[in-house]
């Protein structure tokens, strides 16, 4: 099988099980994270924002659904 190649600006930032994954779009105007996730794995979630990020700031952030 063959990874699936992602649009260039999407990055999918994994974290165990499907309903704990957030999409980071990115461009050279702005950055958008979709789904933030639990608030108990924030940290979690913070670091690998940040990490993906390099320093640039969030602009958006867009949830599709809660829990």
């Amino acid at each position: 099988s063959h990874p699936i190649q992602l649009p260039p600006g999407m990055t999918v930032l994994e974290r165990g099980w499907l309903s704990a994954n957030n999409v980071l779009l990115t461009d050279d105007q702005s950055a958008t994270l979709v789904d933030s996730g639990y608030v108990t794995h924030r940290e979690q979630t913070l670091a690998l924002v940040s990490d993906h990020l390099n320093g640039r700031p969030l602009d958006r952030l867009v949830n599709t659904h809660l829990h």
